[in-house]
């Protein structure tokens, strides 16, 4: 990890729901090994403060999902087109590598929009959006542990 984590820095494993992910911006994600971090941008993810029951959107900080396995992750994009005057839903695979490469260089911004866990792994619904287009996207993986990692929380930043 890089300086910016070293000092003063919360690390806990597993806490959803006191920690969620809802309407966080991802900025960035490195692949090493079989751990994936997710780096989101400067307002965090919330933390549930345990004295007032409240949550609180934490400076920078970020997830690592440990035991990954690249290849078992499922990221579906979700098109909608117009075909004989109705819409429908087109469904794209997406690589992890594209995946990784467009949020990475700025081509797509993304927003987890709800998320939901089970014993090994986790669903997130995204927001994708590309230049003036926006789209959803969903991303399955499995992974052993999610850690959150963060400095602190900011008290004027209450998130109900």
């Amino acid at each position: 990890m890089d300086g910016n984590y070293q000092m003063n820095k919360k690390i806990n494993k597993n806490m959803y729901p006191q920690i969620i992910l809802s309407d966080t911006k991802i900025e960035k994600i490195i692949l090493k090994r079989k751990m994936l971090y997710i780096i989101f941008a400067k307002d965090g993810f919330s933390v549930k403060n345990a004295k007032d029951n409240h949550y609180y959107r934490t400076k920078t900080s970020r997830i690592l999902y440990t035991d990954f396995n690249c290849e078992e992750i499922i990221i579906k994009l979700i098109k909608k087109y117009k075909i004989l005057g109705k819409t429908v839903d087109i469904q794209k695979d997406i690589e992890i590598s594209d995946f990784i490469r467009n949020i990475n260089s700025k081509k797509w911004s993304c927003e987890i929009v709800k998320e939901f866990y089970s014993e090994n792994g986790c669903f997130y619904i995204l927001r994708l959006k590309d230049g003036g287009n926006k789209y959803w996207c969903y991303m399955d993986l499995l992974s052993k542990d999610i850690i959150y990692i963060w400095k602190e929380e900011i008290r004027d930043a209450k998130f109900d």
